[in-house]
């Protein structure tokens, strides 16, 4: 795996206070293509690995961060709302099921909503979107802007087959990084769950002040 410029690193945690503390909502596209078996046994199975792997690798080098689980297709919604990383996710990975079609707007606002419900705002907001298809929504963009205007991180990651991803938004949808957008393509499972666990040791996250633009 070659990771892109910005992705699984940052140079500017240094612009967090020490210590502070992330709210990571992983977004995760549940539309009927993420059912397909080229990632084994499912595309949506290896995302829920490589999330339950960030999770336990939080648990080991991040314990006081919090992780929210979302799934989206056509619409969004929240599975898990901000919780431990000591807690068990398992009941909000066995209800993502792969059905329908992809608004990547619709995940980031359920990621959003997550965030809200979350009454202690001293965590930094960090979003780790994963997705496999073309945006049928293209308020996306505009709307990823909104939320790195309130300071949110954003890596995308895109899985599946490559022509077949929007990379194009998905590269706009993700924060600058210090040598650019925080987008990954990953082709298989044990990458992706690779590319997940340096996504959960970071201590440090994007200048929330560095916006994408057209």
């Amino acid at each position: 795996m070659r990771f892109l410029p910005g992705f699984g690193r940052s140079t500017q945690a240094e612009r967090l206070p020490s210590g502070s503390r992330l709210c990571t909502m992983v977004v995760i596209d549940r539309s009927g293509s993420m059912s397909r078996q080229d990632y084994v046994p499912t595309r949506l199975a290896g995302a829920i690995k490589a999330a339950q792997a960030l999770i336990d690798e939080k648990r080991a080098k991040r314990p006081n961060d919090v992780v929210a689980i979302v799934g989206f297709n056509k619409v969004g919604k929240i599975y898990a709302d901000p919780s431990s990383v000591n807690v068990c996710f398992n009941r909000a990975f066995d209800q993502l099921t792969a059905t329908g079609n992809t608004r990547f707007q619709q995940g980031l606002k359920s990621a959003q909503s997550a965030y809200q419900r979350l009454n202690d705002r001293s965590y930094q907001p960090q979003i780790i979107f994963l997705s496999d298809g073309q945006d049928g929504d293209k308020g996306s963009f505009a709307f990823s802007q909104h939320l790195k205007h309130q300071h949110y991180d954003i890596h995308t990651i895109g899985v599946g087959q490559r022509a077949s991803v929007d990379e194009e938004r998905l590269k706009k949808i993700a924060s600058i990084g210090p040598n650019g957008p925080q987008y990954q393509f990953i082709d298989n499972v044990r990458d992706l769950v690779i590319g997940f666990k340096k996504l959960a040791a970071l201590r440090m996250v994007t200048n929330p002040g560095d916006i994408n633009h057209v």
